[in-house]
């Protein structure tokens, strides 16, 4: 798409002109999820059997979880350190888990009271960003791929502490498939 002319309205932009615009993208947004959706569940579909999409989680609004800005924490420590997790129910999955129950960083035990958020970055590092020619990887960046992606997840801990913390589902070599747990930071809420 190409922006051929710029033109300045004729009359006062109405207070709700921000609302309407982030709605119409968030609608274009969601559409274009569902497309790639369906694009994906016919693609692999043929090549490694069924995919389903799920058309009512992705149909509603409040389902779809915004990745967190930065306006509405604040970085307090970088820790980015290996911890164990605990889950009350071991999950389905593996290699793309749910938010965990708890952990253990540095000796103490965090119960998670609140999933504040969670988000996913499929992006793929080192020698796996040079292994895949760029149609596939494309696919790959949206839904991931064998051992490449992070599951982050934002969550409250029962001394009121904010921290992000992410699965890294990395292969760090053939007795160590499974991936790694890791405390990315600890943040602050703003007020």
């Amino acid at each position: 798409m190409r922006i051929l002319e710029v033109q300045a309205g004729e009359g006062p932009v109405s207070s709700d002109a921000a609302a309407r615009r982030r709605e119409a993208v968030q609608k274009a947004a969601a559409q274009s999820e569902i497309t790639n959706q369906m694009i994906f569940a016919t693609a692999s579909g043929s090549k490694w059997g069924d995919y389903d999409v799920d058309m009512d989680k992705l149909l509603k609004d409040d389902s779809r979880e915004a990745t967190p800005t930065v306006m509405d924490f604040t970085p307090l420590h970088f820790i980015d350190l290996p911890i164990e997790v605990r889950f009350d129910i071991l999950p389905a999955r593996q290699k793309t888990p749910p938010c965990p129950d708890g952990f253990t960083w540095d000796g103490k035990d965090y119960r998670i009271a609140g999933k504040l958020s969670e988000w996913t970055d499929f992006t793929r590092r080192g020698r796996m960003a040079r292994n895949m020619q760029p149609a596939h990887a494309a696919v790959a960046a949206e839904h991931g791929s064998l051992g490449v992606g992070r599951f982050y997840f934002r969550v409250r801990v029962d001394t009121g502490q904010v921290f992000d913390l992410y699965y890294d589902r990395a292969i760090k070599d053939v007795d160590d498939r499974l991936g790694h747990w890791f405390l990315y930071r600890e943040l602050s809420e703003n007020q």
